[in-house]
């Protein structure tokens, strides 16, 4: 697991890391900036070519999912998963499967991969309001 502190939010277009930096089997990679007076997590997680990236944020408790820092996956390593409640969630959508958020999702964040590096997208992805309490997404979708 590898980590990049920032003092802000990364704007759109901005490299987070070169794609070789993340183990193509399930490796991840965390992101911290601080918004709002409060840090703000996000995690990538490589399947081969495909990097997913999420907050590092459970729908149900609003905890991190990872205990110990980056440690995302379950033992059989087939889902990300909340080491506070157990919740299990597929690695390819975020959609809870297991646990006491059952069909929520975690809150997407928008990237890209090109020329073998992740790059902040441009698309829509999740606002967060001010109290931190609701995630909701850009296009009006409840995560």
């Amino acid at each position: 697991m590898s980590e990049l502190t920032l003092k802000v939010r990364p704007a759109p277009g901005e490299a987070i890391c070169r794609l070789d930096q993340i183990d193509p089997d399930l490796g991840t990679w965390r992101l911290v900036w601080h918004e709002w007076d409060q840090p703000f997590r996000v995690f990538l997680v490589r399947r081969g070519e495909r990097v997913f990236a999420y907050r590092n944020q459970c729908p149900h408790a609003l905890a991190h999912l990872d205990h110990p820092p980056g440690e995302f996956l379950s033992p059989d390593r087939r889902h990300l998963r909340c080491a506070f409640h157990g919740a299990l969630f597929r690695i390819d959508d975020g959609h809870c499967i297991a646990g006491p958020c059952r069909d929520r999702r975690l809150a997407p964040f928008p990237i890209r991969v090109a020329d073998g590096t992740v790059f902040v997208a441009e698309a829509a992805g999740p606002v967060y309001d001010r109290n931190r309490a609701r995630v909701r997404l850009a296009r009006g979708h409840r995560g």
